[in-house]
């Protein structure tokens, strides 16, 4: 991966950053295990939908802009095939906002997504989720565990995957909305400016983002300030398209009560 001109630095997080004239000067960047604090003339944070990186670059809290639509979900694989030979992907929706999809893969195995939706006007519905992350993945398998057991289709099984499941992992699923993609030489891309939600928009928006920003960087060579603007009038109408959540979308995917009210 040697390249002339280009340092790679891996195994490391940014711990602050410092830019003394928005435009002109560079942004000097220090590193929390002994890399070498360095400038540089642009800073692309694309560490995800609670971005810390974000945060020391707008100043702001990691959860500011962020805004929760009250919906969960957890990933895993599991050992057995739970489609039974079947290549075609199953779903299932029960009461309390709880929805299961099956998909297969090529290793004979079977891919989960358990997914929690919560009604989008009442607070806190999911402090129990966060609460029980906060406790590891043992604590938070057994917390999605309890919400799932019993509700009927494969749920019982794929929960028994899910104890064993090495490649565990559970996250809020959010929005981002933010005034600007950018402050000065540091800028956001994927799901740090525009995370989607469940849209399902969220990859489409990450390499348009990236393919928009390239592309206006190169067409105002020497002008970076331009080329930001330019990113950022791009992207605005993808990013309000990619974050409208349809009408009744929650209610059909996983509804509240049998009747599919909340």
């Amino acid at each position: 991966m040697d390249k002339e001109n280009i340092d790679y630095v891996f195994g490391e997080q940014i711990v602050s950053m410092q830019q003394n004239d928005m435009d002109s000067s560079p942004v000097t960047v220090e590193f929390a295990t002994g890399s070498k604090t360095s400038e540089y003339d642009l800073v692309v944070a694309c560490d995800g939908a609670t971005s810390r990186t974000r945060a020391m670059g707008f100043e702001c809290s990691v959860r500011e802009h962020v805004v929760p639509i009250n919906c969960w979900a957890a990933y895993f694989s599991t050992k057995q095939d739970l489609l039974e030979g079947s290549k075609i992907g199953q779903g299932y929706s029960a009461v309390g906002g709880r929805s299961i999809t099956i998909g297969s893969d090529l290793s004979g195995c079977s891919r989960v997504m358990l997914m929690g939706i919560h009604p989008r006007d009442k607070r806190d519905t999911t402090l129990p989720f966060h609460q029980a992350s906060s406790q590891g993945d043992e604590a938070l398998k057994k917390y999605i565990a309890q919400h799932y057991r019993g509700v009927g289709w494969k749920t019982d099984i794929a929960i028994e995957e899910m104890m064993q499941s090495e490649d565990f992992y559970a996250s809020e699923i959010v929005q981002v909305k933010i005034p600007s993609l950018y402050k000065g030489r540091f800028v956001l891309v994927g799901d740090a400016g525009y995370s989607a939600g469940m849209t399902g928009g969220g990859t489409s928006l990450a390499l348009s983002g990236a393919y928009y920003l390239a592309g206006e960087l190169g067409k105002h060579t020497g002008d970076l300030p331009a080329g930001l603007r330019g990113d950022e009038d791009q992207m605005r109408p993808l990013i309000k398209d990619m974050q409208m959540i349809p009408p009744f979308f929650t209610t059909i995917l996983a509804p509240q009560t049998v009747w599919g009210y909340g």
